[in-house]
């Protein structure tokens, strides 16, 4: 299973560790993963943002003292060459492997730990419209964590230019920040992570031009989702998938959203895996930038005549724009 929300324009990780512990490789790319809520985010230079936050805040105080339900109209950013974030990614498994379900304390049994842990900045070089198609990405840390403690991936502490070639579909190009050739086995995990820059994946590009009620589900994003967090050939497929308006924060600065959804496939040739995540997924109303999203829940596989193992996923990512 693989993430995908790593960086604002790469997807994100959390299925690749199900497919680590069953032996099938390592992580797909992380797109959305964070460790703690961002601050309330300035704006951001190169943005030209329509609405703001003070306008959403006026709209859902009149809601509110007129008796109906608070609503919001998001703004939208333009993404502009020059404009920089900061992400921090992180997912963690923990699960119980032996036995025939899985039980903690049972004969043979091994608790096994997996996560990987992403800080990095991201700077836009080139744009097609609202969708960036060139960055510049400084990874100030990659790391993975097993059982044998944290490791860092080649990739930690350097920087790279990731661009899309030809446009959608075309392939993803990893260099070094000076335009130099990039070692295939040190580039196909950033390519990876960034399989699909230039394309509209982004949350706040598919946005209705509507007000949002505080307490509706939004099908947008609930159809949006999917290809924002995990990777097209992923084998653990989302299903499911609610998004509900919930409330207003900072003063009607922020939207927050309550997600769920199911994840399953089949890992290993027919080994049945399956999860439920929730959490919650935070956008700056001004722009409609993602700030915030944070999944977790149970993990479990049930092989005939294998290894069971059973155990809680946790998925996170924030954004700071500069």
């Amino acid at each position: 299973m693989a993430f995908v929300a790593a960086g604002q324009f790469a997807r994100g990780a959390g299925a690749g560790l199900v497919v680590a512990l069953l032996g099938l490789g390592a992580l797909g790319a992380l797109g959305l993963a964070c460790a703690g809520a961002p601050p309330p985010a300035p704006s951001l230079p190169g943005v030209a943002a329509s609405g703001s936050a003070s306008s959403a805040s006026a709209s859902a105080s009149a809601s509110a003292s007129s008796g109906a339900r608070e609503s919001v109209r998001f703004g939208r950013g333009e993404i502009a060459v020059g404009a920089r974030q900061r992400f921090e990614s992180d997912e963690l498994i923990t699960v119980v492997r032996g036995g025939s379900k899985g039980a903690p304390g049972g004969p043979g049994n091994v608790t096994v730990v997996e996560g990987e842990r992403v800080r990095a900045t991201e700077e836009v070089l080139a744009t097609n419209g609202p969708i960036a198609t060139k960055v510049r990405v400084s990874f100030e840390t990659w790391s993975r964590t097993n059982g044998d403690g944290e490791t860092a991936r080649p990739q930690q502490g350097q920087t790279y230019v990731v661009e899309r070639v030809a446009g959608i579909g075309g392939a993803v190009k990893v260099t070094s920040a000076t335009g130099g050739a990039v070692p295939d086995d040190e580039a196909e995990p950033i390519a990876k992570r960034y399989d699909r820059i230039g394309e509209p994946i982004e949350l706040g590009i598919v946005l209705p031009d509507r007000a949002l009620i505080v307490g509706d589900r939004v099908a947008e994003l609930e159809a949006a989702i999917p290809g924002r967090l995990f990777a097209n050939d992923d084998p653990m497929r989302p299903s499911e998938v609610t998004v509900k308006l919930v409330a207003l924060e900072d003063a009607g600065a922020v939207a927050a959203f309550d997600v769920s959804m199911k994840l399953g496939g089949k890992q290993s040739g027919d080994t049945p895996v399956e999860s439920k995540l929730a959490g919650k997924l935070r956008l700056r109303v001004a722009d409609a930038r993602e700030l915030e999203i944070a999944l977790e829940g149970p993990v479990q596989a049930n092989p005939k005549g294998g290894v069971a193992f059973r155990g809680r996923l946790k998925l996170r990512s924030a954004h700071t724009y500069f």
